[in-house]
């Protein structure tokens, strides 16, 4: 949201993560939707596109839209990319 900062929504989001109780977390969605609804200083228009390339000369099984096993994710620090390099396989 641009930096958009409110320590209220972020005490929110911590309490929603620490319970495991249904009709807490639902509570403090509404809660936290009722805070973004009032501040939100943007409208998303567009979702982000994932775009990656790959070649199939060395190794097969990479993600993609005939193998959409996960979204191939490629910067550091997201889990999935070890997901992903264990699906690869060497060409024969």
């Amino acid at each position: 949201m641009h930096f958009f900062q409110n320590a209220e929504l972020d005490a929110l989001l911590d309490k929603f993560y620490k319970t495991a109780k249904l009709e807490e977390q639902q509570d403090i969605a509404h809660q936290i939707q009722q805070i973004i609804a009032e501040n939100q200083v943007t409208v998303p228009v567009m979702s982000g596109v994932d775009v990656y390339q790959f070649n199939e000369s060395r190794f097969t099984g990479w993600w993609s839209e005939s193998n959409p096993k996960g979204r191939p994710l490629s910067w550091a620090g997201v889990p999935e990319r070890l997901l992903h390099v264990l699906d690869l396989k060497p060409r024969k």
